[in-house]
Order: C-alpha cells, then sequence, then structure tokens
C-alpha cells in the first residue's frame, strides 16, 4: 500500500499546496473505489463519516456457488482467531465477536468453464468488519469469492465442486470489487445552501469481472432481506 500512496500522493496533488488524503482503505486485492480528499476539511469530515457509518457501500462478487434465497441478510458476528501467520476473522458467539451484518442479492447464476456454479452478486456491508464480506460468503453462505485465497477452502460442508475448484483458486485474482461509495447531501458542510441530493462515486468493474450493464444497473430491493445466517 505505501507504493500506491507514494504515487496518489504524487500524481494526484496537481497544483495544489496540499497533498491528497487517503480516508479509507481496501483489502488487499480488492478493486474499487478509493477516495482520496483534497483538504484537511474533507478529510476530517469523510473520516466522520466513514466513523459513524453514515455512508453507503456497494460492492461486486462472483462466488463459487448459488445461494439458495435470492435476497438475503447475513447476521454473524467476527473475531480474530488463530495465531500468526495462520490467524483469520472467524464468525464467532456473541459476546466474544463483534457484530457483523451483510445484505446481498444475487443477480445470475451461471456454470463456467468447468462447470463449475458461479453467482454474481451485490453485496452491502451493514457493519465494517476485517474481511466481513469474504468471511460471510464463504462460512455462511458456503460460496466463497471467487480467487480468495485466505477463505476460499471450507473445512465443513464444502459444496459440490469445491475440492474441483481448489486447484484454480490461486490462479485467480479476487473477484470482489468496491463498485460505488455514496455519501450524503451535504456531507461536507451540513450548514452549506446547495442542493439536497446524494453524492455516488462508481468504479467501473475490472476486466476479470464480467457483469454486464444490466447485472450494474440492478438495485438495492425495498423489501426486507430474508435471514440467511441459519445454516441448513
Amino acid at each position: 500500500m505505501s507504493t500506491i500512496v507514494y504515487r496518489l500522493h504524487t500524481e494526484y496533488q496537481f497544483d495544489k499546496s496540499e497533498a491528497p488524503r487517503i480516508v479509507h482503505r481496501l483489502d488487499k486485492d480488492t478493486t474499487g473505489v478509493l477516495l482520496l480528499a483534497r483538504t484537511r476539511h474533507a478529510a476530517a469530515r469523510l473520516s466522520e463519516l466513514f466513523r459513524s457509518g453514515n455512508f453507503f457501500k456497494e460492492y461486486l462478487a462472483q462466488i463459487s456457488a448459488w445461494p439458495k434465497k435470492t435476497h438475503g441478510k447475513i447476521s454473524a458476528p467476527l473475531a480474530l482467531t488463530g495465531e500468526v501467520p495462520l490467524e483469520r476473522m472467524s464468525i464467532v458467539p456473541e459476546p466474544e465477536g463483534r457484530e457483523a451484518v451483510t445484505e446481498y442479492l444475487v443477480l445470475d447464476r451461471r456454470e463456467d468453464v468447468n462447470a463449475l456454479p458461479v453467482a454474481f452478486v451485490k453485496l452491502w456491508p451493514h457493519t465494517g468488519r476485517k474481511h466481513q464480506l469474504r468471511v460471510h460468503c464463504a462460512d455462511v453462505l458456503r460460496a466463497p469469492i471467487l480467487g480468495d485465497r485466505k477463505y476460499g477452502f471450507i473445512m465443513r460442508g464444502e459444496p459440490k465442486g469445491s475440492m474441483r475448484r481448489k486447484g484454480l483458486v490461486t490462479r485467480m485474482p479476487l473477484y470482489l470489487h468496491l463498485y460505488q461509495i455514496t455519501l450524503p447531501a451535504g456531507w461536507l458542510d451540513p450548514e452549506a445552501n446547495v442542493p439536497a441530493h446524494d453524492v455516488n462515486i462508481m468504479a467501473p468493474p475490472p476486466f476479470h469481472m464480467q457483469f454486464s450493464p444490466s447485472l450494474l444497473e440492478a438495485v438495492r430491493p425495498e423489501t426486507d432481506p430474508e435471514d440467511a445466517t441459519k445454516r441448513a
């Protein structure tokens, strides 16, 4: 990340006296929106929004099984378990784990070139735990995100085809992309007399994630999602 930070500081400062500031981070190998703040004031406001959760993130992912429910919500607390170098985020009962909630929508179901199931999904994290989306997909949906080297191997109740997929996962990029961040109207200055509309910042998916325009346009359902946390 340090190399990326240096390049962003030098290439996007332009003629400004202040270097741009990164106000949030992406997991390693995750692509997508990365917000920079031009000024100290903007950085402070964005950091406050991210701490309070007063913003909206939408991810795209391709996962290695077909979830039973098309639209669902996962509520499964997470905690860091294990020891270096094998430590990982795991689902643990409360109060040991911190609340972690993810909403998902299945956009399409297909088979890949090896006749293995692949689902195209949108993911909306309601909380911001480390590796939350990856763990929830792998351990609750039983559908690891393609290319996930850390959480891509399910130890219990593996879905059909997962053994064949193990030989492929290390050759894939991670199929997880932060597609959109939405900031609330007036986020920079709530007192300012400006038009009241949200600000959407989007990054098109990388080439290896073959999301068609019709899939990208799918919106979050207004109906309440079904509880997908309970395992079959």
